[in-house]
């Protein structure tokens, strides 16, 4: 057997699955004997397509009850999506399905957070060598604006997103119109153009509702992003109808992508008009779903407003917590912190910034799913960390990995093989295969995919230098 002697490698899943995997020296051996028998094109276009055909099909699971699930085989699988995606870059006549199986991996990237700085790369290639008009394009491009925008890159934002509306209007498609609209809507308000925003994301809401049987998903979400844009002007009441009709849809829909999203919202309406326990019910709700989906943006923001309600209660000890939490989350993967509420700067000034900016830096060692915890109680709790099976019980992340552990994770982090890593340290393949098996162990993870996202969620890293 394979497994007895140590050719490949078993590990079981999520769900008790066994998932099968060649080692690296194995792999790049048989990569070597498959080009010496010229049929090397052949079998990566196979490749190619399987994964393109297998991620289209299974997309719409993004946005259901089967998100989890899916996006568990996602991280299992993304190192070989990531290859099919590199090798029709390198072939011209391949990247339209390239282009395809990006888009159909877009949320994901997002969800994820980890991979940020690789989509926009990944992005920005595509868009650049697929010229033509299609859908697939467009998600695409949004998925520029998102991760531009994300990162406070408003000047790059803005042009990505005007072609986005107009190449969408030109494929008359309402869906990815309204799409488009929303994130044109999204940067007006970031640049304080909230009549603008608004005005968008109503005609988006038109555009949604025309195409509701087809596609329920983007009525919810415009909605929720109408509502968001009320609660930032203010305008509380006006948000709260608009964001009970988002929450109707999604639960109707059993979608915990963005359920949690419309809780919190509805909870911070709720909150700034004054009925802080019902608030605290809902954006307690949204981040036990959040935490399921190892949603590290949402989480972020739900500990904030936590943090405001427990100001608003006088709580000022676990205001500071909650706030330096949210705070530490968002560094953690490179996230702006575009908090809406107009109330926030005095919050601040209140509780004050250097007890805040303290509560920071002790956040940033402690681990993900322990720093909730802490955030809400002030007690370090063991256990898994966000994204991971069976982390070892520690705060302290020095004495999870040794230097040169953390130097090879990081190199995963960035999407390199074991090839280029043993390149780029001056060090032989070998001797990086048994680093990765040593990082695999000590952490109790199964994939190089949960070794990114380990390190992206636990290391204010340079990966996005």
């Amino acid at each position: 057997h394979l497994v007895d002697h140590s050719l490949v490698i078993a590990s079981e899943q999520t769900g008790g699955e066994i998932r099968y995997r060649f080692l690296e020296t194995l792999h790049e051996y048989a990569g070597e004997r498959l080009q010496e028998t010229g049929q090397e094109a052949y079998f990566q276009k196979l490749h190619l397509d399987w994964y393109m055909a297998w991620a289209e099909a299974n997309e719409p699971n993004m946005w259901g009850p089967a998100m989890p699930a899916w996006l568990a085989q996602l991280d299992a699988e993304f190192g070989n999506i990531q290859g099919a995606l590199q090798w029709s870059l390198a072939h011209p006549g391949e990247t339209a399905f390239g282009i395809r199986l990006f888009a159909a991996v877009v949320r994901y990237i997002e969800v994820r957070g980890v991979y940020f700085t690789y989509g926009q790369n990944m992005a920005t290639d595509f868009v650049a060598l697929e010229p033509e008009h299609t859908i697939a394009r467009v998600r695409t491009l949004l998925l520029s604006v998102v991760l531009a925008r994300n990162h406070g890159d408003l000047a790059k934002a803005r042009p990505l997103a005007e072609e986005c509306l107009a190449l969408a209007r030109e494929l008359d498609d309402a869906l990815v119109t309204s799409s488009a609209l929303q994130f044109l809507a999204s940067l007006s308000q970031l640049e304080n153009d909230p009549q603008r925003a608004i005005t968008l994301y109503k005609e988006g809401v038109v555009l949604a509702r025309s195409t509701v049987e087809q596609e329920p998903r983007a009525l919810y979400i415009t909605l929720f992003n109408l509502g968001y844009c009320y609660c930032a002007q203010g305008a509380y009441q006006q948000a709260i109808p608009v964001l009970e009709e988002a929450l109707s849809i999604t639960q109707c829909q059993g979608n915990p992508a963005f359920h949690s999203p419309v809780l919190a919202g509805l909870g911070i309406a709720l909150l700034e008009s004054g009925d802080i326990e019902h608030a605290e019910s809902l954006l307690f709700e949204a981040l036990r779903i959040s935490q399921t989906l190892d949603f590290t943006e949402v989480i972020a923001g739900i500990l904030g407003y936590l943090g405001q309600a427990a100001w608003q209660k006088r709580e000022n000890q676990r205001a500071v917590r909650l706030l330096g939490a949210a705070a530490a989350l968002c560094s953690r993967v490179g996230l702006i912190n575009w908090n809406p509420d107009p109330g926030h700067t005095k919050i601040v000034n209140d509780l004050g910034q250097e007890a805040i900016l303290s509560a920071q830096k002790i956040a940033g060692d402690i681990l993900p799913k322990e720093l909730v915890a802490w955030a809400l109680s002030g007690e370090k709790q063991t256990g898994p960390s966000i994204g991971t099976d069976t982390l070892p019980a520690s705060s302290s992340l020095s004495e999870l990995l040794s230097p040169r552990e953390r130097e090879i994770a990081e190199e995963i982090a960035r999407g390199l093989s074991n090839h280029d890593i043993a390149t780029k340290l001056y060090v032989s393949v070998r001797t990086v295969d048994a680093h990765v098996r040593h990082i695999l162990n000590k952490l109790g993870l199964n994939s190089r995919t949960q070794v990114a996202i380990w390190f992206a969620a636990n290391y204010n890293s340079s990966t996005d230098a």
